[in-house]
């Protein structure tokens, strides 16, 4: 693998060994704080579950299932979408005054 990264992006694999086991330990620990800042609730064992997951090919239900998440998410793009309110240049005056009045206080 490292020829491979050595022949497309020399600048970065040029001294580059290998991972070791502590740095990929550091990384998943990462992952999992990360995502219970989001709180998501998941462990290192949830992000190894996920990476491995990612390494089996996805069974005839896997597909059906994907394809019926994809055709929800279609449905739902054609809600009606409210239309953003426009604010004046004497609106975002009024409220940049106010702002800065909170401010001073």
């Amino acid at each position: 693998m490292k020829g491979v990264w050595n022949k497309l992006c020399p600048q970065f694999a040029h001294e580059f060994q290998e991972f070791t086991t502590d740095d990929i330990a550091r990384v998943r620990q990462a992952v999992v704080d990360i995502g219970n800042q989001l709180k998501l609730d998941i462990s290192a064992n949830d992000v190894v579950d996920l990476l491995a997951s990612h390494g089996r090919e996805l069974s005839h239900e896997d597909l059906t299932e994907l394809e019926k998440q994809v055709e929800a998410v279609e449905q739902n793009d054609d809600l009606d979408i409210p239309e953003l309110k426009k604010f004046t240049m004497k609106e975002f005056a009024e409220a940049f005054r106010l702002i800065k009045q909170g401010w001073q206080n």
